[in-house]
């Protein structure tokens, strides 16, 4: 809600500022996250790539952080209902997996290069551009393998 001091543009600066906060933490911790732009150069789309899918939002290029990207990803048809359930089970999965300390190991490869492998308490981002998708995914299991036996910081 808007406060009585506070403008309509007030309140979407502050909502894209929340937004952009969100991306870096999701980038930090491995998702592709990035804008692209659509039909109008003056409002792109930023948007991050979790397990439950895209989430995405329309900002003011001006707003624009420099950190952020340009990506070639598509929009995958997402409504805004489906965003917003999206990140609720992103959320409750991020909880649950905090909760639980289990391991749990998602591999997945993007055409860009980039290898994602997901535990429950951390995530992990290995730039692989030299490989193709399959190489990408032998080679996200080889690492898989020497963290699950320990072997990190082995000489």
């Amino acid at each position: 809600m808007i406060g009585e001091d506070e403008t309509v543009d007030e309140t979407f600066f502050e909502r894209n500022q929340a937004v952009f906060l969100l991306l870096a933490v999701l980038q930090d911790r491995g998702h592709m996250v990035g804008y692209r732009v659509d039909e109008d150069p003056a409002w792109p789309v930023v948007f991050a790539e979790t397990p439950e899918g895209q989430i995405a939002w329309h900002v003011p290029r001006n707003e624009l952080p420099d950190w952020l990207k340009e990506r070639d990803v598509a929009w995958d048809g997402h409504s805004t209902k489906e965003k917003h359930e999206r990140m609720e089970q992103f959320a409750e999965s991020l909880v649950a997996a905090a909760d639980t300390g289990s391991e749990r190991f998602d591999v997945e490869a993007f055409d860009d290069g980039y290898i994602r492998i997901d535990d429950a308490n951390s995530t992990s981002v290995i730039s692989a551009t030299w490989c193709q998708e399959e190489d990408a995914v032998q080679l996200a299991n080889q690492i898989i393998g020497v963290v699950q036996n320990g072997d990190i910081g082995a000489d």
